[in-house]
């Protein structure tokens, strides 16, 4: 056995799994069928004379077995155990199938081997080792008309299973050696009986089977779940790694061992040798939740192991292409706020705060995107994303959702619409932003089977109300100015109201516009629960992904609110911010990091519900980070971000407001290609409809589109920089890039407002110490989050000339000592000016009444579809009539998903009222957010009285 470990630990550097096992099953193999050559009659008494240990102790190690299994604290085994706590191996229902799945399945089939429903009033049950109470709870839960008696030799354990017992189960602290002895405190004769994985820690297991026989009423019957050897029986010694880390002083028997060791008394019925696929599937089930609570894990035990260093090899994958895809669009994430952009070499690195764990070990396990591009705010990004059309050539406004020219053009294919011709599944959860004045700018209509979305550009993260600024936003006239406690009058003058603190805003009447649709109709059932949006859609993504379909791969796009403004971080959230980054100071930062906090773990609850090796997981942001000048009158309300070292953030054309954090992970990631960095090699956002289409999923049914567009899959994956994709990238009117070079004219250019034009200073968070050289903070006329930037740069009234592969935060000016090269991209980029979209496209105003209209006596107060109505969805109608202009709707009559008739009484109060008109479930989000082997055999024995013939499936 030496030799084999020495041969398992040299190899295994070389080998991946599959082949291992391989190698070490032909080794076994040899050497075992060498023994039993001529499968001589004497060498089998041999084996079987081993196992008999008749004359010896029932258990010889039980503490150190008990040290060796039980030795650490209930969280340890918490982290990585199924919520049942099964401490064994499951039998898998499916490939697909969860570990809690798994678990379930296997007490249900133990259940149904033993025939306790079969069983009459007040049977006794005993559970020879009960573990964690995995069983013995689940059956007394199911079965309160029988008792149950259950003993393990692990004090902890029977702890553990005491505090959940109900009162039809006894536990006691127990080992084998006490229960075949007059010490035993357990008495009386059982009805049925059951030992799952413990008879291998026994000694003398003849002795063991005796007593418990001895304990067994006529017609009992008792149930093994046992590993074995196919054919030798052999004592676990401290020679090999079994026996010094498991089974010490314990047993290993053959397959027939049970024949020879049973009492008389006993019968076998059926002895079933089960594949050790399912022991495997759950140790690999325990390895990936270990990993996915590295962080507590280690910071509790310190055991040195990282998850992308050490972590499994996926099989081969079971579909081809990409397998499963989650695309997860962030909203306004800065770019140093993120752990995982490190490339620039931070001046204050080591202060970097670990707000993102989740996001920072997915990066580390996959392909960092160093130079990926978007637009510099909301709603031209998810355009191109969704249409694979760079902004320019689709949409470059940000305009509401009422407008019929907001978002990207009906008609066009979209990802959802090319990947479901793929064979996918799709669904959308979270930020729209891509139209809604049709029924035609719906998901459900643009290739998506199942959404819930908001429509607009943000919404109240607690309400799903849209909290527009009065007297700002079109919306307005539908949702202040069309209620009764606020007038249109007084809504120029609620504009110049100042914003009071993050998250509230300057319209304190305005009820706002509920904002949440769910496929072809509003999501009634989830507003005003008082539940906040990343667990709304997070929940909903979840319904979707578990629907688990053996032939149809899904591509679930998770789209949080997370972290556009108004930030309304949960109190837990804030709190827990202000005790890891104690100095943190400046309000809006703190509650920045709070909503990223939070958004990092609905990531977490997501990525618990898929697949890691037969899925795709891709991160990136529609623009840079929130960092407005207080002339804009939202600093408070959307600050918070950090773009360090990059220039500028959202709305500006700098790399801060340009340049999204991104990565691709999961276990459709090849191993080859984990832990790279593609950097200095600009991708887009609407790159990501080619890669996944024509590169990851493979396509079959992309025709010319998969010929002309650009799929950057080979370029992620095998690192392979084929000719550019293209030789110029127009990032938008003003800004374009030519490979590294990147030229910003006009109005963006670098006379830009101040706040575009600005730095993060250095660190993690925008009130860091440290500063920059020659660099000043001016915390008096200005937010600290800001610096100041005049006297950094050369300004010019046409251009600005960078570098980025020399200087990635913009600080120098090329264009005068490289005219030639300036001239040629202005030119360039004129030349291809005249054929992008117009920056404004004129709407009739008439849609605004339309709108209001549909919004108040269609839709009950949410906003939704408005052009093109006739007689309206055949899911909604309002019961009422149609209100007066100035009269809400208050009752909405609509048809659940399943059919079934309900109703909808709409709130009037306003979403900024916090006295409590407005629940907000804090704990009800932490709950969601923190919620969270070998051959073997079965064996059926009944006492010689009542031989029962029933066939019994094994595990």
């Amino acid at each position: 056995m030496a030799f084999a470990e020495f041969f398992v630990s040299y190899v295994q550097r070389f080998f991946p799994t599959e082949v291992l096992r391989l190698l070490v099953w032909a080794y076994l193999k040899f050497f075992v069928g060498w023994r039993l050559r001529g499968r001589d009659a004497v060498v089998k008494q041999i084996l079987v004379d081993r196992i008999d240990r008749r004359d010896e102790d029932v258990t010889i190690l039980a503490d150190t077995t008990n040290e060796q299994l039980y030795g650490n604290d209930v969280e340890f085994f918490e982290s990585h155990l199924g919520p049942m706590m099964k401490y064994s191996a499951c039998e898998w229902p499916s490939e697909r199938a969860s570990l809690a799945e798994a678990e379930e399945h296997t007490i249900k089939t133990y259940q149904q081997i033993l025939a306790l429903d079969a069983l009459p009033y007040g049977s006794r049950v005993l559970e020879a080792g009960c573990g964690w109470g995995s069983l013995c709870l689940a059956n007394a839960s199911k079965f309160p008309n029988l008792k149950f008696v259950a003993f393990s030799n692990s004090p902890q354990q029977i702890e553990y299973v005491k505090k959940r017992a109900p009162k039809n189960l006894e536990v006691y602290v127990e080992d084998y050696a006490d229960f075949c002895s007059q010490r035993t405190k357990i008495r009386g004769k059982f009805d049925a009986a059951v030992a799952i994985e413990t008879i291998e820690h026994s000694r003398n297991v003849a002795k063991l089977l005796a007593a418990i026989a001895d304990r067994l009423k006529p017609k009992a019957r008792f149930f093994v779940h046992s590993l074995v050897h196919q054919t030798a029986s052999y004592l676990v010694d401290d020679q090999d790694w079994l026996g010094r880390n498991f089974f010490s002083g314990g047993s290993i028997l053959g397959l027939n061992s049970y024949l020879h060791l049973k009492p008389p008394t006993l019968d076998l019925v059926d002895l079933t040798p089960v594949s050790g696929v399912g022991y495997s599937k759950t140790l690999l089930a325990w390895l990936d939740k270990l990993e996915h609570n590295y962080d507590d894990f280690v910071s509790v035990y310190g055991i040195p192991f990282s998850m992308s260093r050490r972590r499994r090899r996926c099989r081969r994958p079971t579909r081809r292409g990409a397998g499963d895809i989650v695309f997860i669009l962030a909203d306004d994430i800065g770019w140093n706020n993120v752990g995982f952009t490190g490339r620039f070499g931070y001046s204050s690195q080591e202060d970097k705060k670990e707000m993102t764990p989740t996001l920072d070990k997915l990066a580390a396990a996959g392909v960092v995107l160093d130079s990926h591009y978007a637009y510099s705010v909301c709603t031209p990004s998810r355009s191109s994303f969704l249409t694979g059309r760079l902004p320019v050539y689709g949409t470059v406004e940000l305009k509401d959702p009422i407008w019929p020219s907001a978002g990207s053009k009906v008609g066009l294919e979209t990802i959802g619409t090319r990947l479901r011709r793929e064979g996918y599944r799709t669904g959308v959860f979270g930020k729209w932003d891509m139209g809604g004045a049709a029924a035609g700018h719906l998901p459900v209509n643009r290739g998506f089977d199942a959404s819930l979305v908001y429509l607009s550009h943000r919404v109240d993260y607690w309400t799903s109300r849209d909290p527009q600024v009065c007297g700002y936003a079109a919306l307005d006239a539908c949702g202040c100015a069309r209620t009764s406690t606020f007038s249109p009058a007084s809504a120029a003058e609620a504009a110049k109201r100042p914003v009071e603190k993050a998250g509230l805003f300057p319209c304190d009447g305005c009820d706002g516009l509920y904002d949440l649709w769910k496929n072809e109709r509003p999501a009634f059932e989830h507003v005003d629960a008082g539940l906040y949006a990343e667990q709304v859609y997070v929940e909903a993504a979840i319904e979707f992904v578990e629907k688990k379909n053996d032939t149809k791969p899904f591509f679930a796009l998770f789209a949080p609110h997370s972290a556009h403004c108004p930030l309304q971080p949960p109190g837990w959230a804030v709190d827990a911010v202000g005790l890891e980054a104690p100095e943190l100071s400046h309000q809006t930062a703190i509650a920045y990091a709070a909503v990223l906090k939070v958004l990092d773990l609905a990531i977490a609850r997501l990525l618990r519900h898929v697949e890691w090796c037969e899925t795709l997981i891709v991160f990136t942001s529609d623009n840079g980070g929130a960092m407005l000048p207080p002339a804009s009158g939202l600093d408070k309300a959307c600050q918070g971000a950090t773009n360090y070292p990059l220039r500028g953030g959202k709305w500006a054309q700098y790399e801060g407001g340009v340049r999204t954090a991104t990565f691709v992970s999961g276990g459709r990631v090849p191993e080859h290609a984990r832990g790279r960095r593609v950097a200095n090699y600009p991708l887009h956002v609407s790159d990501w409809v080619a890669t996944l289409v024509c590169g990851a999923a493979r396509s079959q049914n992309g025709g010319s589109y998969c010929e002309t567009a650009f799929s950057a899959w080979d370029l992620i994956i095998f690192n392979q920089k084929k000719t550019a994709p293209r030789r110029l990238l127009p990032l938008s009117h003003q800004t374009i890039l030519n490979g590294s070079t990147k030229l910003i004219v006009g109005y963006e250019g670098c006379r830009d407002a101040a706040g575009h034009a600005a730095w993060s200073p250095p660190g993690a968070w925008p009130d860091a110490a440290a500063s920059l050289q020659d660099r000043r903070v001016d915390s008096e006329s200005r937010s600290s989050l800001l610096l100041l930037t005049e006297d950094q740069v050369a300004v010019l009234d046409d251009a600005c000339l960078f570098d980025l592969e020399m200087d990635p935060a913009e600080t120098r000016n090329l264009a005068y000592s490289r005219p030639r090269e300036t001239l040629a991209l202005a030119q360039a980029l004129a030349t291809l000016r005249t054929n992008f979209v117009p920056t404004f496209r004129r709407d009739p105003l008439h849609s605004l009444d339309v709108a209001c209209e549909a919004v108040h006596s269609k839709w009950c107060g949410f906003l939704g579809p408005s052009l093109g109505l006739v007689g309206g969805l055949n899911s909604t109608r309002v019961t009422e009539g149609p209100p007066a202009h100035d009269v809400h709707p208050t009752t909405c009559t609509y048809r659940r998903d399943d059919g079934s008739p309900a109703t909808f009484r709409r709130r009037d109060v306003s979403p900024i009222d916090r006295s409590g008109a407005v629940r907000r479930d804090e704990r009800r989000l932490y709950d969601f957010l923190f919620t969270t082997t070998t051959t073997t055999t079965t064996t059926t024995i009944t006492t010689d009285d009542g031989l029962d013939d029933r066939r019994t499936a094994g595990d």
